[in-house]
């Protein structure tokens, strides 16, 4: 709920996002929290900021 509350969007698990392949990317300024176990610069899209988190910190959505 918290998350929700601060603004956070809830995607399905996928590879499009994880590699900005297609128009699911980040735009610059934006943040991501992902579990994926890759980071770097520009990965999920030029300029966005990805924090990688643990199963528990994604699962809190329920």
């Amino acid at each position: 709920m918290y998350f929700y509350e601060a603004g956070f969007e809830w995607r399905e698990p996928g590879c499009s996002m994880c590699l900005a392949m297609n128009a699911d990317r980040l735009e610059a300024g934006e943040r991501c929290a992902s579990t994926s176990n890759r980071n770097f610069e520009g990965r999920q899209g030029q300029g966005g900021r990805t924090h990688l988190v643990s199963p528990a910190v994604a699962a809190q959505q329920q």
